[in-house]
């Protein structure tokens, strides 16, 4: 079973593999750049959405295999992929999440 929990170093492997070196000295400066940006994004996120995103966006495979590989229910991979990309795009700035007014939440009756 795939254990998306696995660590910095695993981490770092898929870096490497997406941009083709794991050192900064090997890379022109935009890419070092993007790298930069790419890890500040993925600490946005969980340990699971980290790999999942790394996986699939990265990776280009499919949630599904993710999900296979993971023992995950059917459709739950396309949940937390959702909520990792959702997590990035906050990151971004690109959209903000309003919390729920508490009254919201648990509503107060009203007496008539």
């Amino acid at each position: 079973m795939l254990n998306p929990d696995s660590g910095d170093r695993k981490q770092s492997d898929r870096l490497g593999s997406i941009y083709g070196t794991n050192a900064k000295e090997g890379l022109k400066p935009r890419q070092a750049e993007a790298m930069h940006e790419l890890k500040r994004m993925l600490r946005s996120t969980s340990k699971v959405g980290r790999a999942l995103l790394l996986s699939v966006c990265g990776e280009g495979r499919s949630v599904t295999e993710f999900e296979k590989a993971a023992g995950w229910r059917p459709r739950y991979g396309i949940e937390r992929l959702r909520e990792a990309l959702d997590d990035v795009a906050e990151c971004r700035g690109l959209i903000t999440r309003k919390l729920a007014p508490c009254c919201a939440l648990y509503p107060i009756p009203i007496k008539s």
